[in-house]
């Protein structure tokens, strides 16, 4: 027979403990595992929270000041290419945005055109970060930069670089610095965890701004993980190390804006120090319990063995016959006792159930105890979080029953209210409310407390002392203990709308006159069109200037013309209707757009024509500017509309030309727009897209050359006249596209041209022997003479082509030399430095007198054709080309007539002492090729038979 193992009650007390142990260390292994992986998530989520939370801040930092830049880039000062007036905005945006420390105006070769930091004038360096211009001319996007310390703001900075447009092309980046400081001080004020990490990266990987110890690392690159983690756009929590060599848990947040990006990181041992105690609390636990057991079962097993000791002597003693009870026990080894035991074991197993009930009962309660205990704890510790968070919460926060009264405020509310804590009792928020209405406001209210409904919007409060101001209302209806509250934060936003009205005004409204700037009058007139055109009626836009504003300007200083600017805009409000629009258009020029005028076409140039007369009226009466009394009056052109579809810029452009005929037809007067005049604006525009093309065509622009003899009649030289090859017109004399290129602003091209034109032309003729003594004149227009670049230009030219200096001849009007005189002199000089020859065109034309001539560096005076032509007939004509040439003669200039056609005229001019001459009667304007074939066949001839032959 097998024999069974035998073991006593402690050995199977103990193995049950053992066994029983083993659920309790499996159960306690998945409950850690479980709270390291809850851990885990709710750190993610924190990083994230907090990671989104400061590129948030971040980026409203930066969009806050992007929109300034774009503000002041979309300025009328910016759009018209008023840089003074540009540069006083900048100062004064500079005042209210004291992050900015910097705006710069940018040209297209990377000059500043202005820095606030120095005077408007002054010589300034070429602009730094010439990669981040040419990007915003090639793009016409905003860019923002990457970190770099400044010449001017020795100081970590980023800059903001806007495009400045017109007529839809680049002509300016305008840049704002700011300093850095700004986002590190917005990643601070994200009150993380002390110990965390906050830093904001370029796309580069350098550190821009840092919650802490910015001072150190702002200008640092950033560890090479976190700049792969940037550069590859990983997404979710990974381990790093920060500067400091602490190692923590990395996130990444991108700011699109400016491709930066924010980096968040949490040290390790910070986060894993919860998670740590909870695991030694847990194992620590699990180890006494299983220490308990054991000792319980030891303790148990002696006691048993006890018992089971005594039953064994019982059991002898009630074999013996003795009477005494039996002490119970639930050993298996001694079930074959039980019909011995009976009734003792039963009472002993009930006396014991008893007791176990007994004992299980005070746990039950001891266990209910300390759980109200903890529970009256957490509700006491969450009270005073409540508490504490009230009175140090920087926002309004109160709460109000669903009647709208006030229950409980913090410290804030009661500070942006001033009021004391007892004098808000039992008030009710139509007491601050300002917009309050009892039947709105307690609805809306009420909906909110039912639905539990969170809303974010704007309001208006009223203070203790009367003073109203703008706040942000965040609120939620929440549902707690079957009682209905409404918790709400109130924030004051005093100057973020101060702001916001700043920007407006520099947006939407000129500074000098306060009326809608060019920006806001096409939106206007967007919403006329729209308006007239649903209503079947016609409107009217009133395109207008003031007559000789220069004069006043010039005269009396630009202060003055501001102060009648001013003055104008004050009575053309009091002119119109309220409907209507007045705004200034740019310099001296206004536009009013009229509205809703008629349905019918005759009475609506009726009424606009009264409204115009009205104008005129007003606007023609005296000015007093201080201590000056002015009188002014303005040229005003007027175009109707009833289709929404037509453009802004044809309406404009038919108001601009009609004013334009007021002008020409004596000014202080209006005209109407005739559809003749817009025919020939359409030639007019496509005569200059095709000189445009002409431009880049270099066969289409051609010199032809006229001959210019001296008094022999020799060939000394020509002069260069401007011929436009058009593929359709054929020839176009300069008459009919010089005046379109002046008015474009394609005379600085042509002009360039020319002189490149005549350069080489000179050198072709210096190689020829025939031709190698031969002068050439140009003219200059007063344009091109003005410009800034015209003597490095003509400089330029004249070492590209190697000539002789002193065969080059500019010649120029006399219109050109009276204004800026100094300026015309000092260019003049430096051109004589050159060696070019210098002649004065026209000359008689205009205001000659021996005041400006005896200044000017001239060798040579040329006489007018108008006064040739007439010089047989005309005593007067005779008298003046006399007096001209005794005039030049006089002052040591050589004197050279233009227009001579016939022997006679000649031969006076020869006799009165005349230098040289041109003209038809010489040859006329001819082809490069054709004028070497006339010059070779001169030189074959005498040079003194030939001016014989012309003089007698």
């Amino acid at each position: 027979m097998r024999r069974r193992l035998r073991l006593g009650i402690n050995a199977w007390l103990i193995l049950l403990s053992l066994f029983s142990a083993i659920p309790i260390v499996l159960f306690s292994g998945f409950t850690i595992y479980r709270l390291g992986v809850s851990q885990q998530n709710v750190q993610i989520s924190r990083l994230s929270h907090r990671a989104v939370a400061a590129a948030v801040a971040v980026e409203q930092r930066l969009a806050a000041m992007s929109a300034m830049t774009r503000g002041l880039a979309l300025s009328d000062a910016a759009l018209q290419g008023d840089v003074p007036a540009l540069y006083r905005q900048a100062t004064r945006l500079l005042k209210v945005a004291p992050e900015a420390r910097l705006i710069t105006l940018i040209d297209a070769e990377g000059r500043q055109i202005f820095n606030t930091a120095v005077p408007l004038g002054s010589a300034i360096p070429p602009a730094s970060q010439g990669e981040v211009v040419r990007r915003v001319f090639s793009t016409g996007l905003p860019v923002v930069s990457d970190l770099y310390t400044g010449v001017v703001v020795a100081e970590p900075t980023i800059s903001i670089n806007v495009p400045v447009s017109r007529e839809g092309r680049v002509v300016y980046c305008l840049r704002m610095s700011v300093l850095v400081d700004i986002f590190s001080q917005a990643l601070r004020d994200q009150a993380v965890p002390p110990g965390w990490t906050v830093a904001l990266i370029s796309q580069s990987g350098v550190i821009i701004a840092r919650n802490h110890e910015a001072e150190q690392f702002v200008g640092e690159r950033s560890r090479d993980d976190i700049f792969e983690a940037i550069a590859s756009r990983r997404e979710g929590v990974f381990d790093s190390v920060t500067h400091e060599g602490t190692q923590v848990k990395t996130l990444v947040q991108r700011i699109p804006e400016a491709d930066w990006a924010v980096v968040i990181g949490a040290p390790v041992a910070l986060l894993n120090a919860g998670l740590m105690q909870s695991l030694w609390a847990m194992g620590i636990g699990g180890a006494l319990l299983v220490m308990v057991g054991m000792a319980a079962s030891l303790w148990l097993a002696r006691h048993l063995a006890r018992q089971v000791s005594d039953l064994a002597v019982a059991s002898t003693t009630l074999d013996a016959g003795e009477e005494r009870r039996l002490p119970a026990t639930l050993i298996r080894e001694l079930d074959e006792m039980g019909a011995a035991l009976g009734n003792a074991r039963s009472r002993e197993i009930q006396v014991c159930a008893e007791l176990s009930e007994s004992k299980t009962t005070e746990a039950m309660l001891a266990r209910l105890v300390e759980e109200l205990r903890l529970s009256q704890a957490q509700v006491i510790q969450s009270a005073g979080r409540f508490q504490a968070l009230l009175k140090t919460a920087s926002d309004g926060i109160h709460t109000l029953d669903e009647h709208g009264n006030l229950l409980e405020t913090s410290d804030s509310f009661l500070r942006m209210l001033g009021y004391e804590a007892h004098e808000m009792e039992g008030m009710a928020v139509g007491d601050w409310y300002v917009d309050f209405h009892p039947d709105t406001t307690l609805a809306s209210l009420r909906f909110q407390v039912e639905e539990q409904e969170g809303r974010i919007f704007e309001a208006k409060f009223r203070r203790r002392d009367g003073t109203v101001f703008d706040v942000e209302i965040s609120c939620r209806g929440v549902h707690v203990d079957g009682m209905r509250y409404l918790y709400a934060a109130a924030r004051d936003i005093t100057e973020r709308k101060t702001a916001e009205a700043k920007i407006q005004q520099l947006a939407f409204y000129d500074s000098l006159t306060h009326l809608p700037n060019r920006r806001l009058l096409l939106e206007r007139l967007t919403q006329a069109k729209a308006l007239v055109s649903r209503n079947g009626t016609h409107g009217a836009v009133a395109f207008f200037d003031v007559d000789n504003f220069k004069i006043l300007n010039d005269t009396l200083g630009h202060r003055m013309g501001d102060l009648l600017l001013a003055e104008i805009a004050g009575r053309l409000k009091a002119c119109v209707r309220d409907t209507d629009t007045v705004a200034r258009f740019g310099g001296d020029e206004f536009v009013i757009v009229l509205e809703d005028l008629s349905g019918d076409v005759e009475e609506a140039a009726l009424r606009a024509d009264g409204i115009v007369e009205k104008v005129l009226e007003h606007l023609a009466e005296p000015y007093q500017l201080e201590n000056h009394l002015h009188f002014s009056t303005v040229s005003l052109g007027v175009t109707l509309f009833h289709d929404k579809d037509v453009t802004n810029d044809d309406l404009l452009r038919q108001a601009d030309l009609a004013m334009y005929q007021a002008k020409a037809g004596g000014r202080n007067t209006r005209r109407f727009f005739d559809p003749k005049m817009q025919a020939g604006l359409a030639a007019q525009s496509a005569l200059e897209s095709d000189l445009r093309a002409a431009l880049e065509n270099k066969e289409s622009l051609v010199l032809h050359y006229q001959p210019q003899v001296d008094r022999r009649g020799g060939l000394i030289g020509a002069e260069g006249l401007l011929r436009w090859r058009h593929p359709v017109k054929g020839i176009v004399q300069p008459d009919e596209f010089i005046p379109l290129a002046e008015a474009s602003g394609l005379i600085l091209a042509l002009g360039t041209r020319v002189i490149a034109m005549a350069c080489d032309q000179l050198a072709a003729w210096s190689r020829d022997p025939v031709t190698s003594h031969l002068a050439l004149a140009i003219n200059v227009s007063a344009r091109q003479f003005r410009h800034p670049g015209f003597i490095g230009e003509v400089e330029g030219a004249l070492a590209r082509s190697k000539i002789d200096p002193r065969l080059l001849k500019l010649e120029l009007t006399e219109s050109l030399l009276l204004q800026e005189m100094d300026d015309a002199v000092q260019k003049m000089r430096a051109l004589e430095n050159l060696g070019v020859s210098l002649s004065l065109d026209d000359f008689g034309t205009g205001y000659s007198s021996l005041a400006y001539l005896k200044r000017l560096p001239l060798s040579q005076i040329k006489i007018d054709r108008s006064f040739v032509r007439d010089i047989l007939v005309d005593a007067n004509d005779a008298t003046i080309a006399k007096t001209i040439i005794v005039l030049g003669k006089s002052l040591g200039l050589s004197v050279i007539a233009e227009g001579v056609e016939e022997p006679g005229q000649w031969r006076f001019l020869h006799d009165e002492g005349c230098d040289q001459a041109q003209g038809f009667l010489f040859g006329r304007p001819m082809p490069a090729e054709e004028f070497l074939v006339h010059v070779r066949q001169r030189s074959r001839m005498s040079s003194l038979s030939d001016g014989l032959s012309l003089v007698h």
